[in-house]
């Protein structure tokens, strides 16, 4: 069965360090088949760092890398992340770059108190109400940008509680925003727009979980994409088999990959 990665970092990322090249040696060592480059493009940066001008590298180097490999096929992407903070600068960056592949996210929620990513913010010191505010607008921010800007794929649908359950243990169940995330679901199957399965940290978890898959199929959803969201060449294979394992058991027969913006089927052996 081939696989196929649609989540990966580099160097020309903020929080990574990692070459194209070395990804590329890491996929054919452990069998993976294609994979995408996906460097950050987080717009309400876009003043502080040179956004347009990495994901342009990016795109650059990935090509050049491809061309030097026939065992692993790299593909072109970008994670637009927070792209409401700048509508107008987002745009401007899809219309510039050269995408197989456009994941969208949100690791920033738009608040009047908080103004940094999610995965630094203390929510030891939120109350109930306000933890539940910060999650209900995470998840309508999602979809207002999904509403707002091409993309292929939903990247780490529920990542706020990566970090309110995994970092600071407070055991927030997901589906107390059943309703919000089933209104998601149904707006990427209506629009094509494949559902991501993330294996970022995999220890035995993924983002969604798994009863959030369950009810995406039930949906009638079919599109879904893996990706490991590597920053290091290391951990580009992490969780991959698993979560196809998990797909299997779901009842799914095929998951995809983009290439020049086009969903590709590879049938689940």
């Amino acid at each position: 069965m081939k696989i196929a990665n649609m989540h990966s970092h580099s160097e020309f990322s903020h929080d990574s360090k990692a070459k194209i090249y070395d990804h590329a040696l890491k996929a054919i060592e452990c069998g993976i088949d294609i994979f995408a480059v996906t460097d950050h493009a987080d717009i309400q940066f876009y003043k502080e760092r040179s956004i347009l001008e990495n994901v342009l590298e990016s795109n650059k180097e990935t090509e050049r890398v491809n061309n030097l490999f026939d065992k692993v096929k790299v593909l072109k992407g970008v994670e637009l992340g927070d792209a409401l903070f700048a509508p107008n600068y987002a745009n401007e960056l899809l219309s510039k770059g050269d995408f197989d592949v456009i994941i969208l996210s949100v690791h920033d929620v738009r608040n009047e108190k908080i103004d940094i990513p999610f995965s630094n913010v203390d929510f030891s010191e939120f109350t109930e109400e306000e933890l539940n505010d910060f999650i209900n607008k995470y998840f309508d921010d999602l979809l207002l940008s999904l509403k707002t800007f091409p993309c292929d794929i939903a990247a780490h649908l529920t990542l706020p509680l990566r970090y309110v359950n995994g970092k600071y243990k407070l055991n927030i169940e997901s589906r107390k925003f059943e309703d919000k995330i089933t209104e998601i679901l149904k707006y990427l199957i209506e629009n094509n727009i494949a559902l991501e399965i993330n294996a970022a940290g995999y220890c035995g978890n993924f983002i969604p979980e798994r009863w959030v898959v369950e009810k995406y199929k039930a949906m009638g959803g079919y599109l879904v994409t893996i990706g490991s969201d590597a920053h290091e060449s290391k951990f580009l294979d992490n969780g991959l088999r698993d979560i196809l394992q998990v797909l299997k058991n779901i009842g799914f027969k095929k998951y995809y990959y983009f290439e020049k913006r086009e969903a590709k089927e590879i049938s689940i052996e």
